[in-house]
């Protein structure tokens, strides 16, 4: 699982609406490994799927996907043509660090 950031609004609506589609037309979600997206480029932006929220702190953000097991995305700029510029912060820990938040998760009803 991952958070994809990105720094403008518009821009996370572009991509919103861009992965949408490819999930429409592929049944799956994009692998951003590999950048290659099915997709309507004409679709209109009303996102059905994805949730768009604003976090104004980049630092808390990384805490939450951290504790969450999430890779974090960040998108500085989405040009007109879909080039992407931005970094991947990728969660790579011990497993025994893993322990903890796992038994929570399994002893909670």
């Amino acid at each position: 699982m991952a958070v994809i950031a990105c720094y403008r609004e518009r821009d996370a609506r572009r991509l919103g609406a861009l992965i949408e589609s490819h999930y429409e037309r592929m049944q799956e979600w994009p692998d951003f490994t590999d950048l290659t997206f099915v997709a309507n480029p004409l679709r209109d932006q009303t996102l059905n799927l994805i949730a768009i929220n604003n976090w104004t702190n980049l630092d808390s953000l990384r805490v939450f996907c951290a504790e969450h097991y999430f890779d974090l995305l960040t998108i500085r700029t989405l040009s007109d043509n879909f080039h992407i510029n931005g970094d991947v912060l990728t969660l790579s820990i011990p497993d025994e660090m893993y322990a903890p938040y796992l038994e929570k998760m399994l002893t909670q009803e």
